[in-house]
């Protein structure tokens, strides 16, 4: 009886370690999933926390890449308006000057003295192409700027001429009679070049590509 309680006993000490061993085995399986489980939730919280880390700073790029591209476009049709309101002011300018220097014309061709009033308002044109010629160097384009520069130097360079050829009629084969004769030529040449910057300050207006510096 001893033996066989000591056999039992050895043999239930023996299913005992083995069912220990097979559970430790089991546990540690267990153990061995739930820390896989465990470990793919944490790594898969963390990839999912750095996908949507990722996707927000894509997102804060692309509208700060917006907000850039509609400042930078604001900031063009700005510039694009003011450039076509200064274009028009110089345009104006020259056309308000030209119409008083016609005006003049036929009174400086005869010898006649001009008025105050007239004077005055020659003087304030005269002014104005000058301001609006320089108000151009603040909003371009270079060559449109170089334009009229050469524009409003060849303007008052016809009305020297215009000056000069005072009391032409009287003398139609003298030098003063050559001078109106060039104060022609020069105002069809300054009608030439103005038509010539308004094609150009037109194209400015309508190129989208024109740069704003």
């Amino acid at each position: 009886m001893v033996q066989s309680n000591t056999s039992f006993d050895r043999l239930t000490w023996n299913l005992g370690a083995n069912r220990c061993a097979r559970g430790g085995e089991s546990m540690d399986a267990w153990v061995t999933l739930l820390g896989s489980g465990v470990s793919a939730a944490v790594a898969g919280g963390a990839l999912s926390f750095l996908g949507a880390a990722r996707g927000g700073a894509k997102a804060v790029e692309a509208a700060r890449t917006q907000v850039t591209g509609n400042a930078a476009a604001e900031h063009f049709q700005w510039v694009r308006g003011q450039r076509q309101q200064h274009y028009a002011k110089l345009v104006e300018a020259h056309i308000a000057l030209e119409s008083s220097l016609t005006k003049a014309a036929p009174l400086i061709r005869v010898g006649e003295d001009l008025s105050v009033e007239m004077r005055e308002e020659l003087a304030e044109r005269f002014l104005a192409v000058e301001a609006t010629t320089s108000q151009l160097a603040l909003w371009g384009t270079a060559e449109v700027m170089q334009q009229a520069q050469v524009l409003a130097e060849r303007t008052i360079r016809a009305a020297e001429l215009l000056m000069a050829a005072q009391g032409a009629a009287s003398d139609p084969s003298g030098e003063v009679a050559q001078r109106w004769e060039q104060w022609i030529r020069a105002k069809d040449e300054v009608s030439l070049l103005k038509a010539r910057f308004l094609d150009r300050a037109g194209a400015v207006i309508r190129d989208p590509n024109q740069p704003v510096n």
